[in-house]
């Protein structure tokens, strides 16, 4: 069914969707034609996704069909999971805070202007 050239909008974007699925996730190509047909089978279909399973959700949120898997995400941030539903693919990143210092650093800075103050008011 992948082989198959899409014939509507919402066929390009889940199949694109699939497509994109395959670089966060190992799955065979079998477990791919699955989830496409899946998607196609009724357009409320969704797919939710966490770092151990592939998980083919109907309209209800009712799952399916969980395909075990594991992430091959390598990018930046921590990987949460994805959703894949008609409106195309949404992963799930979070990036923690670089700047970890920040806040003391401001909070110091005003504790010293109100030092400052109070020397000045004397």
């Amino acid at each position: 069914m992948l082989n198959e050239e899409p014939k509507t909008y919402n066929e390009i974007v889940r199949k694109y969707g699939v497509y994109n699925l395959a670089n966060y996730y190992y799955l065979t190509q079998e477990q791919l034609e699955e989830i496409y047909k899946f998607l196609l089978s009724n357009p409320s279909n969704h797919i939710r996704a966490n770092k151990l399973a592939v998980f083919l959700e109907d309209a209800n949120n009712n799952i399916v069909n969980a395909i075990k898997t594991s992430v091959k995400y390598g990018g930046y941030g921590i990987y949460q999971g994805l959703n894949l539903d008609n409106l195309g693919l949404h992963v799930n990143i979070y990036y923690p805070s670089s700047d970890s210092g920040g806040g003391s650093s401001g909070s110091s800075g005003n504790n010293n202007n109100n030092n400052n103050n109070n020397n000045n008011n004397n």
